[in-house]
């Protein structure tokens, strides 16, 4: 629901990080309505979130309408890590069964 619901599950479960074989998978959407406030970069933030602040290294994938200004704003954030982006209903139903 917002970006920081996550957040607290993985400060919560932060031990099944060092699993290499947990085979965790977030799927994020790009916008989110966060306490009234469209956040048109929640997506980004995440990621961002994730990958700086827990090390985070298992597949994020992140949903959206602009594949485009999705990558522009994690390229301008020099975000590395196990993330995608896609605008293909098919993609997300590929990743949320693991294929």
């Amino acid at each position: 629901v917002t970006t920081k619901d996550p957040l607290n599950v993985i400060e919560r479960y932060r031990w099944l990080l060092y699993f290499e074989n947990a085979n965790l998978k977030i799927i994020t959407d790009m916008v989110r309505d966060e306490d009234g406030v469209v956040n048109f970069s929640a997506g980004v933030d995440l990621v961002e979130k994730l990958v700086r602040d827990y090390q985070y290294n298992f597949e994020i994938l992140i949903s959206c309408g602009d594949v485009k200004n999705a990558q522009q704003k994690c390229d301008s954030r020099q975000l590395k890590g196990r993330f995608s982006i896609t605008n293909y209903d098919d993609k997300v139903e590929q990743f949320l069964n693991f294929k």
